[in-house]
């Protein structure tokens, strides 16, 4: 997949790779040197912060 580097030097995750690698907002991704000129983009591992709604969904509380 290709995508384009914009004018404030930013990048979008294509939406199949963040679905299959269950990438959000917020989460921290590092991109490192890989072989053949190649840049690698990595999760961090790191746990995803909380929003402040996120403890008030449980099962019935979900909007529709």
């Amino acid at each position: 997949m290709v995508t384009r580097v914009n004018k404030e030097v930013r990048v979008t995750i294509p939406r199949p790779i963040r679905s299959r690698y269950e990438i959000a907002a917020g989460d921290a991704v590092s991109f490192e040197p890989g072989p053949d000129s190649r840049i690698v983009l990595a999760q961090d591992g790191a746990p995803r912060p909380v929003g402040r709604f996120e403890t008030l969904r449980w099962p019935g509380n979900q909007h529709r």
